[in-house]
């Protein structure tokens, strides 16, 4: 079941969000800390829940949360040669590993890009680590494809 997020989730969401994050830092320890301040953590998810603009979904199995997906709409195209659109950003997706590969980011992505076109948005956006090439898989079998590649330069 895909439901919003509520403030009794929160545990939950703080435990999934250190597992992306400890993901993360293993693969890009420069860029991404060791998982630890939960309160901080549960302020910028919070954010997701109560903005205007944003949403946190998330999906209970037997029970309890088993993942989430946080989501914002912006306006894109304020530049004068850009088209201007109203877009779904995915932020961050995570599943417990408990139940990854059963289908629960698939019902995560699908619930929040119904969700974003009700809100008006044409398009859904995402940034995905290279690295990451499992999360690169699911999402083209969603149907994205390679919209930019964002590079960067260390001065270490």
């Amino acid at each position: 079941m895909i439901r919003d997020a509520r403030l009794t989730d929160r545990d939950k969401i703080c435990l999934l969000a250190d597992q992306v994050n400890r993901d993360h830092h293993q693969h890009m320890p420069n860029d991404f800390l060791k998982p630890g301040d939960t309160e901080a953590n549960w302020q910028h998810w919070l954010t997701f829940i109560e903005g205007a603009e944003t949403f946190l979904l998330v999906a209970e199995n037997k029970g309890s949360v088993a993942g989430f997906i946080a989501c914002r709409i912006i306006q894109s195209g304020k530049a004068p040669f850009l088209v201007e659109k109203t877009k779904l950003q995915v932020s961050t997706i995570v599943v417990s590993s408990e139940v990854q590969r059963e289908g629960v980011g698939r019902q995560l992505m699908l619930s929040a890009i119904d969700k974003g076109k009700c809100l008006g948005a044409s398009e859904t956006t995402l940034e995905v680590m290279a690295y990451n090439k499992d999360a690169q898989l699911f999402y083209e079998t969603l149907g994205f494809s390679e919209f930019s590649r964002k590079m960067s330069l260390s001065f270490d």
